[in-house]
């Protein structure tokens, strides 16, 4: 199973983007730098 299929990778993906989307709107302070970074991250798993 690679890192593409495995469930668990997708899981935390989501809970770490919504997380910082929480953080987002909670604060008003992610910067755009941050986000973009967060969806490369998410696309390598």
């Amino acid at each position: 199973m690679t890192s593409h299929q495995n469930p668990l990778n997708l899981s935390q993906a989501n809970l770490i983007r919504a997380k910082l989307e929480k953080t987002s709107f909670a604060h008003g302070n992610l910067s755009g730098a941050d986000f973009r970074g967060a969806k490369l991250c998410e696309a390598d798993l």
